[in-house]
């Protein structure tokens, strides 16, 4: 079974989309339960049942899907067993998984404009 860690964008991604707009609406969260390891983050559904402050503490963790209805039908590419985050034939990074790729295209088409954050998360609420 592959673990829901690798079902979901990084944490680094996920905050990196969170900084850039993005709203945060998702099936899953990356949560940070403090105590007792203040620096774990841990991958939950929004129901685990986690108290109002806990999920105020939360990074919407994206998955392949809704990262691929986020980026309609700009889709990263697998080669040679790695994820090429490519956009016009340049490549603009690697990835270890096809969710993480889809979060660095989504990432880079934000930072470049060719998306809006407007864009996105109409794409999102729908």
């Amino acid at each position: 079974m592959i673990p829901l860690e690798r079902q979901v964008c990084s944490l680094g991604h996920a905050r990196k989309l969170r900084d850039l707009g993005v709203a945060q609406e998702s099936a899953f969260y990356w949560i940070n339960c403090l105590a007792p390891h203040p620096d774990e983050w841990i991958v939950r559904s929004v129901d685990y049942g986690y108290s109002a402050e806990m999920m105020h503490r939360r990074v919407a963790a994206f998955t392949v899907a809704e990262l691929g209805l986020l980026l309609d039908y700009r889709l990263p590419t697998l080669d040679c067993g790695n994820w090429l985050v490519l956009w016009h034939g340049v490549v603009h990074g690697y990835a270890d998984t096809e969710t993480n790729a889809r979060a660095m295209l989504l990432i880079h088409l934000l930072e470049s404009k060719i998306l809006t954050v407007d864009e996105v998360n109409r794409r999102l609420k729908s």
